[in-house]
C-alpha cells in the first residue's frame, strides 16, 4: 500500500491557545507583568473566533516558535527567559527615547 504524504505549510504565526498560555504565564509572573501592554493584538482561532491579546504576549509567542519551541508546552522558565530577552530590550530602548 502506498502513502501519499500531503504537504503541509509551515506554520508561522501563533495559535489561539498558544498565545493564551504565554498571556497567563506573563500576567502570572509579577516583574514580568508591567511589560504587558493593552490586549489590542487581534488572533484568530479555527473556528473563526477572534480574541484580543497582548501584543508584547504575541510576540514572545512568535520568537518561541521561531526558535523551534512550543508554546503552549516549553518550560515556563524558558517563556520567561524569552521574555526577558525581547521586553528587556524594548523598555531599555524607550528609556532611551524618554532621556
Amino acid at each position: 500500500m502506498k502513502v501519499i504524504r500531503r504537504w503541509r505549510r509551515k506554520r508561522t504565526e501563533p495559535t489561539l491557545r498558544e498565545v493564551n498560555r504565554v498571556q497567563e504565564v506573563l500576567e502570572r509572573d509579577p516583574a514580568a507583568r508591567h511589560w504587558l501592554g493593552p490586549k489590542t493584538a487581534p488572533v484568530r482561532s479555527r473556528s473563526g473566533d477572534l480574541a484580543l491579546f497582548s501584543p508584547e504576549a504575541v510576540a514572545v509567542a512568535e520568537a518561541l516558535m521561531a526558535d523551534r519551541c512550543n508554546p503552549e508546552r516549553v518550560a515556563l522558565r524558558q517563556v520567561l527567559a524569552v521574555a526577558v530577552r525581547l521586553l528587556s530590550k524594548k523598555d531599555s530602548d524607550d528609556a532611551k527615547v524618554v532621556a
